[in-house]
């Protein structure tokens, strides 16, 4: 695990880029022939989430990292 340093500030251990979860979220919604609105619905959450997410820009929190994992059949590894 290396600690990404942005110049003044230490955010902490990287455990994973956030770019890596969008993909599979990405990728496991579309073996599944699902859409963003009908992930969201499932999980119990607003289509941005979902979009927000899967844009790689973000790391999901706990809570949604799991419903996502449950919707779409997902270990934590990203894989189904």
């Amino acid at each position: 695990m290396s600690t990404e340093n942005t110049g003044k500030y230490s955010v902490g251990p990287r455990l994973a880029h956030p770019g890596d979860t969008g993909r599979r979220v990405t990728e496991r919604r579309q073996q599944l022939g699902l859409s963003r609105e009908e992930v969201a619905e499932r999980a119990g959450v607003a289509v941005g989430y979902v979009e927000f997410v899967e844009s790689g820009l973000v790391v999901a929190g706990q809570q949604l990292t799991l419903r996502l994992i449950m919707v779409l059949g997902l270990r934590r590894t990203g894989r189904p």
